[in-house]
């Protein structure tokens, strides 16, 4: 299992300052992690949206840090977005190799999954192989790849690519437990979330649900104190 590097501890970035946790804690419940018994429970889950820029990398990595605060066992997080990777700078993270040589170049997990300054939680960057990461998702090694995260972990979520910019990626969400679409509210039209969940539903991707982001405040909070 992966050591936990105790030299130095990285500073608690600022995506998971606030109070988020128990919001994110609840959508974990709601799809029944921990499954607690269940006969199909859920080991891997995919974050993703219709479009770029509507929260996803946030909600993956706060329903992360939300697992790993919920119990004992390890979480991981991966970052399948090859195109725009983030996490690293996320958690205080120098970019390594990660996922894309996993896939391309066949690395073993052992070498890339990285401890974060979060207990419990793991982090899979999506690597160093930029200009060959467009083949990563057509490897053919992908499925034996999750299945071997899923037998390290207790729970494991990839941050996906926007289904319209990287529609290779809905390969990867169809092998795993469930998906849940971020939907940035004011801004994404109801007819253009159902088509997206369409094109993964029809991929074979279990879409459990939706998560509306950014929802914003038109009442001013001095008077919404007030209601």
């Amino acid at each position: 299992m992966i050591q936990r590097n105790t030299m130095r501890e990285l500073p608690r970035p600022s995506t998971l300052r606030g109070g988020w946790r128990e919001h994110h804690e609840t959508i974990l419940r709601r799809l029944a992690w921990p499954a607690n018994g269940s006969p199909s429970p859920l080991e891997a889950l995919g974050v993703t949206s219709c479009h770029a820029g509507e929260g996803v990398s946030t909600v993956a990595a706060r329903l992360a840090a939300a697992a790993a605060s919920l119990g004992n066992q390890d979480i991981l997080l991966v970052d399948a977005h090859f195109a725009e990777p983030t996490l690293h700078e996320t958690f205080c993270m120098e970019p390594k190799a990660g996922l894309a040589e996993a896939l391309l170049a066949r690395v073993d997990l052992s070498e890339l999954v990285r401890p974060t300054s979060v207990e419990h939680l793991s982090l899979l960057g999506a690597g160093l192989l930029h200009a060959e990461s467009c083949r990563a998702y057509d490897a053919a090694c992908l499925a034996e790849t999750v299945e071997a995260l899923k037998g390290r972990f207790g729970l494991v979520i990839f941050d996906l690519p926007p289904v319209a910019r990287e529609s290779a990626a809905v390969r990867l969400a169809s092998l795993l437990d469930g998906v849940l679409l971020v939907v940035e509210a004011e801004r994404v039209r109801w007819q253009v979330a159902r088509r997206t969940k369409k094109l993964l539903t029809r991929a074979g991707a279990p879409v459990l649900g939706a998560v509306l982001n950014k929802r914003r405040q038109h009442i001013p909070s001095w008077l919404y104190r007030t209601l």
